[in-house]
């Protein structure tokens, strides 16, 4: 059964940790755009 627990909880860590990485990853090309293009 913990493994449905698990299952469970994984939907709303895996939302968090995608939009932390896609902010991060956004950040990053916005830098690197600004960087090149001035």
């Amino acid at each position: 059964m913990p493994n449905r627990s698990i299952s469970d909880r994984t939907p709303l860590y895996a939302a968090v940790i995608l939009a932390v990485g896609l902010g991060i990853v956004v950040s990053a090309l916005a830098l690197l755009a600004l960087i090149f293009f001035f």
